[in-house]
């Protein structure tokens, strides 16, 4: 990952970071926030928070999704964030979103995901939005 820092491309994505904490602290540990860049998708992965819920960690490869939606934008143009749902791998009900990261020409560099356990005990989800009383 060192010559990836040195890239412009990184530079803008790493502005990213400290949303993916915030976003995820915020949300609680049911929710994972994964930044994959663009430059190398066998190592895509370049920042996660709470990768507990999918197992994966920086360096891990782009998931199908990803390359699904790296295609749509090489023959398109654009990808729409859409939510979406998936089975994570204990068999949990993940909602997902993903957000395409651009540079100043447009020009995708990097995918903004966050991922949502729905498998938690509603109470769980509740325990992690409101204040201990």
């Amino acid at each position: 990952m060192d010559s990836l820092e040195n890239n412009p491309s990184f530079k803008i994505i790493s502005t990213y970071f400290e949303l993916a904490e915030t976003m995820a602290d915020l949300i609680g540990d049911h929710c994972e926030i994964v930044i994959h860049s663009l430059h190398d998708l066998e190592h895509s992965v370049v920042k996660i928070v709470n990768g507990h819920l999918t197992g994966r960690k920086i360096g891990s490869p782009i998931t199908d999704l990803g390359i699904r939606v790296v295609n749509e934008l090489e023959k398109t143009g654009t990808y729409s964030p859409k939510a979406y749902f998936n089975v994570g791998s204990d068999g949990e009900m993940i909602k997902s979103s993903t957000c395409v990261i651009k540079n100043d020409n447009n020009e995708p560099i990097g995918l903004f995901c966050v991922n949502i356990n729905l498998s938690l005990p509603f109470c769980d989800v509740i325990k992690s939005l409101v204040p201990d009383v």
